[in-house]
């Protein structure tokens, strides 16, 4: 009830109509902006936090940078040293999460958060994965995989024999020195036989040659193939029938040291008609640039290849003739006439054999 003369400040009392309702005690509770409580005068502020406490969260955080570089430096360390197989393994796993555990919970440490997102972006550039990657992009980029081969790879690299196939029978074999006599006495024998026959000169030959053998473990065995001199004459021989002259003399030839008769490779049905137009000029013999045969002892695997280059049967284009020229300038070789040279079987050197052995038992 309003009452006629007092004071402004008294002009609501309880109960009054359109009044607005007394505050309760202490306020309103959304007009408190401030709740730190309220201290007498002169009393001491209570502490926050120690600063030993608050020492200890940031010691969380360095703790964790150091060991996130501790861990990068040991991913280096392994994958130059080649351990790719150690950097993949499941102890170098577990070794990660670890980190990556002590890292998230310093990160979630009031006071070490700082320190702890350092280690934690160190952590994502230096992993198990990125250092990984890296490492097959540089062994792709040199060509060099060794950090990527365990140690049984790399022991069975070097396996001096060839795999699924018996040492004993490798070992038994005509060493590269007996091979080699046989050769030069064969040769030697048809080169005499085709002079007397058809008065032919010879080139000098080309140097032998040994070409390695993969092992089957991603190296080289001690075996290899043993390619003979290459000897052709300087006269060349045009015409089926002169041709079949060359190749009947040289069959008297190996006759007399045991051998088949000189087989085609050339012949139709041999190979497909393409393939023959492709590496001989026509799939009819009468019309091939190259007559190419061979012979020997298969059990010793010890052939006798000869060819016969007649550029009288070339093509129009003259394909034959560009190769044979190109060849002549690399490899001093006439442009046609005969070539015989040997090729063999695995063989080994005489004073490698003994050292085969010792270094076989090893993968025994």
């Amino acid at each position: 009830m309003v009452i006629p003369g007092e004071a402004t400040s008294n002009r609501y009392v309880a109960n009054s109509d359109g009044a607005p309702p007394v505050p309760p005690p202490g306020g309103y509770r959304g007009a408190q902006r401030n709740r730190t409580p309220q201290l007498p005068p002169g009393a001491p502020t209570p502490p926050r936090g120690s600063a030993d406490a608050k020492k200890k969260r940031v010691w969380m955080g360095r703790a964790a940078l150091i060991v996130a570089i501790a861990f990068a430096i040991m991913l280096l360390i392994v994958w130059n040293v080649g351990g790719s197989h150690t950097l993949y393994g499941f102890n170098m796993l577990a070794v990660q999460i670890a980190v990556l555990a002590f890292i998230l919970v310093a990160l979630f440490t009031p006071g070490a958060r700082k320190w702890a997102s350092g280690a934690l972006a160190l952590s994502l550039l230096m992993n198990v994965a990125t250092v990984g990657a890296a490492g097959a992009v540089t062994s792709a980029y040199t060509g060099n995989y060794e950090n990527l081969k365990s140690d049984e790879q790399k022991f069975w690299e070097k396996y001096p024999g060839i795999k699924d196939q018996e040492p004993v029978y490798l070992i038994g074999a005509s060493s590269v020195e007996e091979y080699k006599a046989d050769a030069d006495e064969l040769l030697l024998s048809v080169r005499e036989r085709l002079t007397t026959d058809f008065g032919f000169t010879w080139t000098d030959p080309t140097d032998d040659m040994r070409r390695p053998i993969r092992n089957g473990y991603g190296g080289e065995s001690w075996f290899f193939t043993y390619t003979s001199e290459k000897w052709m004459t300087n006269e060349a021989v045009h015409g089926v029938s002169d041709k079949t002259a060359v190749v009947n003399s040289i069959n008297s030839v190996v006759d007399e040291f045991g051998y088949d008769e000189l087989y085609s490779l050339t012949q139709p049905g041999y190979r497909d008609d393409k393939v023959l137009e492709q590496l001989y000029g026509s799939a009819e013999p009468t019309e091939q640039v190259i007559w190419e045969f061979y012979t020997g002892d298969y059990d010793a695997n010890f052939t006798l290849y000869v060819q016969i280059v007649d550029l009288s049967m070339d093509n129009a284009d003259g394909t034959f003739r560009k190769d044979r020229e190109d060849w002549n300038k690399r490899s001093g070789e006439p442009l046609e006439g005969v070539n015989i040279y040997v090729v063999t079987g695995p063989t080994i050197s005489e004073a490698d054999e003994a050292a085969f052995d010792e270094l076989l038992d090893d993968y025994k």
